[in-house]
């Protein structure tokens, strides 16, 4: 009902807000974009409506079949609606040469460069991305290009939903946010076979990664929300790195074997020197069902097949490589471990404690290797992980040795460094995540 004249004027302080959000959104438009015929090339068309578009304007997309011939850029407030993921499909042709994908214009599919700190209310809905078949093994057969379905550049409050990313070489969803506000939503999406050898991500999340965030205030809205997606066939479901800030909720995620395997969730550690000076910043992961099929060599995971099974099943479903994080009440199967620390880069040298933006850096750095305790302030900085389920072949009941590993108990000790119980006075943030997109 639309609200006009003296009536609008006895309306409370909460009233005129929504006066005021009805009427911006009476001046945005739909902007319907006509079919060029399946396995024609579409981009043209959507860059056209782009360019014609004004902020809080929603682009409509067809039905069919389409390629879509270099990058769609985006550095407007736009939405992008398609007829269901099943109905609006645009690819990438099997016959552009991956040194096509290289260039700037054609890596990602969407590219949403918005660099904006303004509420942007972006929605994507409906539509199924499709990359070029990636070859997962480094002699195998597929495109070798480290292509993107849609790129998220410093975006707040966007949402992502009822999409399907499948067969990008890096990885289905990049996302990009400030060090200090990491504002969005990716939810009720499938992602499927994204992974090129050495690389294979269903979502990458990465900051600025210009300053370590000194309270990542967890149980907040401040991190970038990944829920009730599904995952199959990556090497990392979810990738972080770059002061990032990420919550990874309610999600079904399956074979993280890909691309010579890795964790379902990881936290890249900090490499000074090496392009990441800081890490992933912090994490919650709760209420995930990670499941691994099979081996790593891809042979199915059965009881007869129980020789030598810690060889050949992947490391861990979180691997906690860096910064804060809150893993609880997670189910696991076909990994070793359930969640573990570890940390790649820094490898068997030795460390002085505590280590560079590692579990329990910032307790550890204002009180010294002797102290202990899960009250803040001596438990900022550290790791709590709590209630996750295990059991290393998938037909296996709860096994509760391998729900937790530390790969170096010399750099983290439990009840300093990190805590295997719940963090004290933490909440979480309402689930399912309260939006407001207009659709």
């Amino acid at each position: 009902m639309k609200v006009t004249g003296l009536n609008a004027l006895y309306k409370t302080f909460t009233g005129l807000f929504i006066i005021l959000s009805l009427s911006h959104t009476a001046f945005a438009k739909d902007i319907v974009v006509g079919s060029p015929g399946n396995h024609n090339d579409i981009q043209p068309a959507i860059q056209k409506a782009v360019d014609e578009a004004l902020d809080g304007d929603r682009v409509i997309l067809p039905e069919g079949e389409f390629v879509i011939n270099a990058s769609v850029q985006i550095t407007k407030f736009i939405s992008f609606l398609g007829k269901g993921f099943k109905k609006t499909i645009l690819y990438r042709s099997e016959a552009v040469p991956d040194s096509v994908f290289s260039q700037r214009d054609w890596r990602y599919i969407f590219f949403f460069n918005i660099q904006n700190d303004k509420p942007s209310n972006i929605l994507v809905s409906g539509i199924c991305f499709r990359g070029k078949k990636p070859a997962v093994a480094f002699r195998g057969a597929g495109s070798r290009a480290s292509t993107i379905g849609v790129r998220m550049f410093e975006c707040v409050d966007f949402v992502i939903e009822n999409c399907r990313f499948e067969y990008f070489g890096n990885a289905g969803i990049s996302v990009r946010h400030k060090d200090t506000l990491a504002r969005g939503l990716i939810r009720k999406n499938e992602f499927y076979y994204n992974a090129r050898f050495g690389l294979g991500y269903g979502v990458v999340i990465t900051s600025s990664g210009k300053q370590w965030v000194d309270d990542p205030q967890f149980g907040s809205s401040n991190f970038i929300f990944i829920e009730d997606n599904v995952f199959d066939y990556h090497r990392h479901s979810v990738a972080s790195s770059g002061c990032a800030l990420f919550v990874v909720r309610y999600n079904k995620i399956l074979n993280n074997i890909a691309a010579s395997g890795g964790h379902a969730i990881d936290m890249h550690e900090a490499r000074p020197g090496n392009g990441d000076a800081f890490g992933t910043r912090a994490m919650e992961a709760y209420n995930n069902i990670l499941i691994n099929n099979t081996y790593l060599n891809n042979i199915p995971i059965q009881k007869e097949n129980r020789q030598d099974t810690a060889n050949k099943l992947e490391t861990a479903g979180f691997g906690v490589r860096n910064g804060d994080a809150l893993v609880y009440n997670n189910t696991v199967k076909g990994y070793r471990y359930a969640v573990r620390l570890s940390n790649w880069y820094l490898g068997n040298t030795q460390q002085p404690y505590p280590v560079v933006y590692g579990p329990g850096y910032k307790s550890g750095k204002q009180f010294g290797p002797e102290h202990s305790g899960s009250i803040p302030p001596q438990s900022d900085g550290d790791v709590f992980i709590w209630e996750n389920k295990n059991s290393p072949l998938p037909d296996d009941a709860t096994d509760s040795q391998s729900s937790f590993s530390n790969e170096k108990p010399e750099w983290w000790k439990e009840g300093r460094d990190y805590h295997l119980a719940p963090k004290p006075r933490y909440k979480p943030y309402p689930y399912p995540y309260p939006v407001s997109v207009n659709k």
